[in-house]
């Protein structure tokens, strides 16, 4: 006699959140009526993160241009260079942050829209994926610009201070959306 469990057998005796129990009642049919339910698309809005990223780098450079009085003109190539390098990596750091936010929001609203729609998980989905993805969008843009200017001023006034100003204003931005990017990498 085998004493080896199939991967099924193993993931059934895993404890499973409420949301999951409340639905299934043990099936298999259920389980996979519901798993295409709680198993969304998630949509990004890249437009979107290009856009407000693109802001963000505009932001960080018009607070050197009257703190620090980063001259345009003479150091366009630092401009460039750091406008387009903090706002790839906060793209990245949105699209990261806003799929983890995804989830959370999704989970967390589903009874509420089951109730609502009694059993149209096809309306459930469409409502709760369209709502899902603005809150997580917002969130993670909101998120992740606090990180990024706030290591931006960590990194301008405490890091680098007596570098010229614009090896400063490089090394700053690359350090905050770096960082930014990276702490929107972790696992939920």
């Amino acid at each position: 006699v085998s004493t080896q469990s199939t991967w099924g057998e193993v993931f059934d005796r895993l404890p499973r959140p409420t949301f999951f129990t409340q639905h299934t009642m043990g099936r298999k049919a259920d389980q996979q009526a519901f798993s295409s339910v709680v198993i969304p698309e998630f949509s990004s809005n890249f437009v979107q993160f290009v856009v407000f990223g693109l802001i963000s780098s505009a932001v960080a450079v018009a607070l050197y241009l009257r703190i620090l009085h980063f001259d345009l003109t003479e150091n366009l190539p630092y401009f460039i260079a750091g406008a387009l390098l903090s706002t790839a990596a906060l793209v990245f750091a949105y699209i990261n942050e806003s799929k983890k936010a995804f989830k959370k929001i999704f989970a967390k609203n589903y009874n509420e829209y089951e109730s609502k729609y009694k059993g149209k998980t096809k309306d459930i989905q469409s409502a709760l994926n369209s709502f899902a993805n603005s809150e997580a969008s917002n969130l993670s843009i909101f998120y992740v610009n606090s990180i990024f200017f706030l290591l931006l001023v960590i990194a301008t006034f405490y890091l680098f201070p007596n570098i010229a100003v614009p090896w400063n204003y490089l090394l700053s931005v690359a350090f905050a959306s770096g960082l930014s990017a990276f702490v929107t990498t972790g696992s939920d």
